[in-house]
């Protein structure tokens, strides 16, 4: 939801996060799979695919790319 200045909460800034910067940090160097980790950190699966490919989450570096099928 925006703000009344015109900018969006992001990250840890969001007042709904579960995730932090350290958290998403691991989800991207980590090759567990997506259940296992949305049940580490209580989010669902696609919160996790979401942040590992950097849809969300873009403010912090390293996000791996997915290739077009």
């Amino acid at each position: 939801m925006p703000k009344a200045d015109g900018y969006f909460r992001a990250g840890e800034a969001h007042l709904n996060a579960k995730l932090t910067d350290a958290k998403v940090r691991h989800i991207r160097r980590s090759s567990a799979a997506l259940d296992e980790l949305a049940r580490r950190f209580s989010v669902g699966k696609s919160a996790i695919h979401r942040a590992r490919i950097g849809e969300t989450w873009a403010h912090l570096p390293n996000a791996k790319t997915v290739r077009a099928r």
